[in-house]
This record gives structure tokens, sequence and C-alpha cells, in this order.
């Protein structure tokens, strides 16, 4: 899956993808990514040609790690969330976060802003990292990811399989059921 997003982000001419959101429902992207839920959600970084990492809460490092498709985990605590947010309030502090996270992994090339996100706290980290020097872009439809979900891997397409027989199953079994 993501040497697709390789490939994808080169055509696009970006070095790096920030996907967040506060929680992955309602955020089928970040759900994607991460390769499943998270009630309170996470950001995920991709850069190409390197393999992606997760930030999320200290409780959601566990449930992270099960989904077993992204290998670094880490938390906002390392990042340093805390300590931004204490000096700069919430508001500020998740873009300088932000910025410290692609500060930390050396990007200078442009950079796709993702997720679904309340739009005006989105326009406001992009106007944010903007003033801080950083190549910040949105996209218009289809977006990376969208264009990423339309493909299945084998994995995904057994997957839908197996949901697909289970379902059946439930529905053949359950009395009165009519076709």
């Amino acid at each position: 899956m993501f040497e697709q997003f390789d490939e994808e982000m080169k055509t696009r001419e970006v070095e790096a993808i920030l996907l967040f959101g506060d929680t992955t429902l309602g955020n089928p992207d970040l759900t994607y990514v991460i390769g499943g839920n998270i009630v309170r959600g996470g950001i995920f970084f991709k850069r190409v040609g390197e393999n992606p990492f997760l930030i999320v809460g200290n409780p959601d490092i566990e449930t992270a790690r099960k989904f077993h498709k992204i290998r670094r985990i880490h938390t906002y605590t390392e990042y340093g969330l805390e300590k931004l947010t204490m000096k700069y309030g919430h508001e500020n502090a998740f873009p300088r976060f932000l910025a410290s996270i692609l500060a930390e992994e050396r990007i200078k090339g442009r950079v796709i802003l993702s997720g679904r996100n309340d739009l005006a706290s989105g326009i406001n980290i992009a106007d944010q990292l903007r003033k801080m020097g950083l190549n910040i872009t949105g996209e218009n439809s289809p977006t990376l990811l969208e264009i990423l979900r339309e493909t299945k891997s084998v994995e995904e397409i057994e997957e839908m399989r197996r949901v697909a027989r289970k379902t059946t199953k439930v529905l053949i079994t359950k009395k009165g059921f009519r076709w």
C-alpha cells in the first residue's frame, strides 16, 4: 500500500503528507491509513520513499499497534505537544507541533495537509504553517487518498470477501429473511 503512496506523491510533486484528525470516526482517510479505528484519532506522516509513522495519544498506542499497518508509532508526549500547549495555548500549539514534526524530518518541499477536520481549524493551521515558511498545499478531488482508497490490495479484497461471507451467512440463517 505505501509503495502506491510514493508513486502518487511523486506524480503530485509533494515531499510529504500530514493526515490528521481528532478521531477516525467520520474520517475514512485516517481510518484507511491506520487500518482501523482509533477513537481519539492521531497524526499520520508519510515522506516519499520512507515508511510512515503515526502519532497518537498515550491511551491509544496499544490500539494503534494492533492494526499492524504502521510499524513506527509514537505518542504526542514523545513529540512534546503538552509543552507546546502550555506555552502557546491549544489553538497555536498544534500548528507549531506539526511544524516541529516537519522540521525534525527535514522537510523542505511541498506538504499535503489532509484529513476530515473542522474547515476553519484546517484553514487556520494551514495559514500558520505557511507563515512559518512551510510549503503547505491542499488538494482538489480526487485527492491522493481518494485515489489510493479506490485501488484494493489482495489483502483488502480478501477481507471484503471474508466480511461478505459472514454477512451472507448471518442473513441466510436469520429466521424470516426473504430474498
